[in-house]
């Protein structure tokens, strides 16, 4: 749509502690992608998947931390912390942050980036977060939209469930949602729920809705049968 403005937008990617690491370029571009590694970058994926990174411009440590430093840096190599791929012609893609995945109690990991995007795409979601840490199903927590919200709870029900059911067959089985929670209240800085740059804060999500999620997974997984319950 911004080619339509006559804007020419192209993704990139880098961070902090290592600069630039990759970009598409006006000749060599993929949508979607954060392009392929820049000259003197080089890249690979750990075992778990996560993006490392190796080059001149990447940080010696962080100051009078020797413990977080050890973290970041291992064997000559950055952990970026973010989950990525790579294709065939060597562009990257980033999937998620490390420390969002989770595992089901199957032991398989979920990345909940992917299925809120998907479940965001709805009219009736405009805020939502996946848990599922331990959990025999995954549960999606969301708030409604001001215009789903004035709608009556049936309808919002019918709606919900039909949209987790095509999420569901885009998304591996162990990570398919069991479950929905709907909540009346908007997740704010004020309310502690998001961060100053407006992130959801997905251990606060965990904190407040954990119990029931489980117990909805748990009955989920017992029936067969997928859940819809509203709080407030």
């Amino acid at each position: 749509w911004y080619r339509e403005l006559g804007i020419d937008l192209m993704e990139g990617f880098g961070q902090t502690e290592a600069m630039g690491i990759a970009a598409n370029t006006a000749e060599k571009r993929k949508i979607g992608s954060i392009g392929r590694a820049i000259k003197g970058v080089d890249i690979k994926l750990s075992d778990e998947d996560e993006l490392l990174v190796r080059c001149s411009g990447c940080t010696p440590g962080y100051y009078k931390q020797p413990d977080k430093t050890a973290e970041l840096l291992q064997n000559g190599w950055l952990h970026t912390g973010d989950k990525a791929r790579i294709d065939e012609d060597g562009f990257l893609y980033i999937t998620g942050r490390v420390k969002d995945y989770f595992k089901t109690i199957q032991g398989k990991f979920v990345a909940p980036v992917a299925i809120e995007n998907e479940f965001a795409k709805s009219e009736h979601s405009e805020q939502c977060c996946l848990l599922g840490r331990g959990f025999s199903k995954t549960v999606m927590v969301c708030v409604l939209t001001g215009q789903a919200s004035k709608l009556d709870r049936d309808t919002v029900k019918k709606e919900l469930l039909a949209l987790t059911e095509q999420v569901n067959d885009t998304v591996d089985k162990h990570a398919r949602i069991g479950a929905v929670i709907v909540s009346d209240e908007e997740w704010t800085i004020e309310n502690g729920m998001m961060t100053p740059t407006l992130k959801i804060k997905r251990e606060k999500v965990e904190e407040k809705f954990g119990e029931q999620a489980r117990a909805m997974a748990t009955q989920s997984a017992e029936q067969r049968e997928l859940l819809l319950e509203f709080v407030g």
